[in-house]
């Protein structure tokens, strides 16, 4: 057995950096629970919509990238045994981008043949394939694009482990993923740790994202009977195997896109396998902590094939399907973790032979034999053994560090230190804090956040009752006068909803230093209001100030879009620079303006060159680009005295992200 770290070359999007704004606005996929319309038994005990986190600041969106692919060499750490050889990529948050099953010569994930973000994570980038880590609340996790802390530990008996570690900030949670391999056996064992230090009960959301090649003939296996849907927005339980008239065990035979959460009982053992039309595939189970069970399809749609291509290089289908495992039954729920508790659970993958004519029998048959098949390669009570016999080693400091991640957990490990609170997970090494921790750390030992030039980018940004008290006392004595304290303190009280103190304090801020951050600022805080207007208003002057910056021209573009002031963009388009002008979002609100202005065919043809728009950063579910080429399409045809279906006309493909559409007509 091996753990190894090397350089792997990979075509990859350009990249670089992050937003210059704080993240005021909340992004949001399509589909979402509607909190007053559930068909839920008083026998479910969900926890839906408990905790739910209204944005993701303090962090910064990842949304600095392009299309265009070059070779790049990412950061791998490799386990490997005569079975099984599993490589992770430490700048991709530790995602398992590869699982090879040395025996039969074959790769049991979908390994992407590039690195192609698209925007479907909590801070936007996201990039599809392998296996993901997602701790903290719904949706891919803040570090998924990010360097992650990496190091080698070691069992009791000298076997090497793979940790993965970060503090996450809105949950102020550390979590650690210890990986490991045993000697002749093809089974990766995957051990995870969440401790709650504090003295508050935290909500907790864990879901592992497995993506696996979608066969024509694959088929899910599941130790569950029944399953909860969410159609129309209603979440409602469903009996076992069908969606309508669709047997949702085979996944290419879904249409639609669609989240399906299995319902797993008690009783029965936690497992999820993926097979071929000969029985072979992956195989995921775990102790029963880790009791959610989860399928997502893209669907066999124009609109889904076309996500999956987006993600993937520009000749590959990019064809996938993932299988997931969460502490909760669905992805609406976040679980109470009480104070000063850990919970802890391990889970296996590996490869799979079932008879193919059990796996593609009778459901029932299907799941005996799948059931049998992971009992055989280790049973619930020999898996719990090894967790409780490897819980001494994964609170034992690691021997070695691989790579290094954010600095907010050595901040948050001084914090506690300063203020004589229980230490952050002493056997984790969190390394030194950075340039984006060197502000905070000033305000904790010397109660000021300093002076800052109010032309540069705001560095980082805080959200943590602890450091708002800090703030409040900087900005009532040291940095009464400092507005850059006043804009941090005005930030989060807007992250909080309340609008008169973040009013009073932006206001503040704008008094001592009139620049883009306060104006975008003050945007925000007109448009939660509702103030069109206001907004605008506020946006035209940052973009006054700051005129070369995408973001704030992207903010400025989308609110006189909201505001339907098509004239307006396309005069300030005409004299932008030439690098804003080229940047797709920007054109996509220029086309639309263009529309709006009644040059339809100009808009057509800028829609439409060069093989279509391609909006690198365009959200999962989001239909923009199709919905403007049918709406040009609709007023061409009036103008010609034609009728036009919106329904049943043919959007070229590549501007056809509809992967929703028509899905009631799957239900019955």
């Amino acid at each position: 057995m091996r753990l190894y770290t090397e350089t792997i070359t990979i075509p990859t999007a350009d990249y670089s950096g992050v937003s210059s704004l704080p993240p005021l606005t909340k992004e949001q996929t399509v589909y979402q629970v509607d909190r007053k319309n559930f068909a839920l038994g008083e026998s479910d005990g969900l926890f839906v919509n408990y905790e739910e986190v209204n944005g993701i600041f303090p962090y910064k969106y990842q949304d600095q990238y392009g299309r265009e692919l070059k070779p790049v060499g990412h950061k791998a750490a490799i386990l490997e045994n005569d079975c099984i050889k599993a490589t992770f990529l430490l700048d991709l948050g530790g995602r398992l981008w590869s699982l090879f099953d040395k025996k039969t010569g074959k790769e049991l994930l979908f390994r992407n043949s590039v690195i192609r973000p698209g925007n479907l994570a909590l801070r936007n980038a996201w990039v599809s394939g392998g296996i993901e880590w997602n701790f903290g609340y719904r949706g891919h996790h803040p570090y998924t694009s990010d360097d992650i802390f990496a190091a080698e530990a070691r069992l009791g008996d000298g076997t090497p482990v793979l940790r993965i570690y970060e503090f996450e900030r809105v949950r102020r949670l550390a979590y650690q993923v210890d990986f490991f391999l045993k000697e002749n056996s093809p089974l990766l064992f995957v051990r995870t740790r969440l401790k709650n230090e504090s003295f508050d009960v935290i909500p907790v959301y864990w879901w592992s994202n497995v993506a696996v090649p979608e066969g024509e003939k694959d088929r899910v296996i599941v130790g569950a009977d029944e399953a909860y849907i969410a159609p129309k927005k209603m979440l409602r339980r469903i009996g076992r195997g069908y969606f309508g008239n669709i047997d949702v065990s085979y996944p290419r035979q879904t249409r639609f896109a669609l989240d399906y959460f299995w319902r797993t009982p008690d009783e029965r053992r936690k497992y999820v396998l993926q097979v071929d039309e000969n029985g072979y595939g992956l195989c995921e189970f775990s102790t029963p902590l880790l009791k959610g069970r989860k399928l997502f399809v893209w669907g066999d749609s124009d609109g889904g094939r076309r996500w999956q291509n987006f993600l993937s290089g520009d000749r590959d289908t990019g064809s996938y399907d993932e299988i997931q495992c969460g502490l909760a039954f669905t992805q609406y729920e976040n679980l109470p973790l009480p104070p000063q508790t850990a919970w802890e659970w391990m889970e296996c993958y590996g490869p799979v032979q079932l008879s193919a004519a059990k796996a593609h029998g009778d459901i029932t048959e299907a799941q005996r034999a799948a059931e049998r098949a992971v009992n055989d390669m280790m049973t619930e009570e020999e898996m719990q053994q090894l967790l409780h016999e490897t819980h001494g080693a994964a609170v034992t400091p690691a021997v070695k560090q691989l790579n290094f991640g954010s600095g907010w957990g050595r901040l948050e490990q001084l914090r506690r230190e300063h203020c004589g609170e229980r230490p952050l997970c002493p056997h984790l090494n969190f390394g030194g804090t950075g340039k984006e921790q060197a502000d905070w750390l000033n305000l904790l030992k010397s109660g000021t956040m300093g002076q800052h030039d109010a032309s540069e980018i705001p560095v980082s940004y805080m959200y943590q009752p602890e450091w708002t008290q800090l703030l409040l006392c900087a900005a009532e004595n040291k940095d009464r006068n400092n507005w850059y304290t006043n804009y941090q303190l005005a930030l989060v009280y807007l992250r909080e909803g309340d609008l008169l103190r973040a009013g009073i304090y932006a206001a503040r801020s704008r008094r001592l230093s009139v620049n883009a951050w306060t104006e975008y600022l003050f945007s925000a805080i007109a448009g939660v209001k509702g103030d069109r207007s206001g907004e605008v208003r506020a946006l035209r002057r940052a973009y006054r100030l700051r005129s070369e910056d995408y973001n704030i021209a992207k903010e400025y573009f989308r609110a006189l879009d909201a505001a339907g002031r098509g004239a307006e963009i396309v005069r300030v388009y005409g004299d932008m620079c030439a690098a804003l002008r080229e940047r797709p979002r920007i054109r996509f609100y220029y086309i639309r303006a263009l529309l709006r202005v009644g040059k339809a065919e100009r808009a057509m043809q800028l829609l439409t060159e060069g093989g279509g728009l391609e909006i690198p950063d365009i959200r999962e579910g989001e239909v923009s680009v199709t919905e403007l080429w049918l709406d040009i399409s609709e007023v061409l045809a009036a103008k010609k005295g034609e009728k036009f279906d919106r329904v049943c006309a043919e959007v070229p493909k590549n501007l056809d992200f509809r992967m929703f559409a028509a899905l009631e007509d799957c239900i019955r």
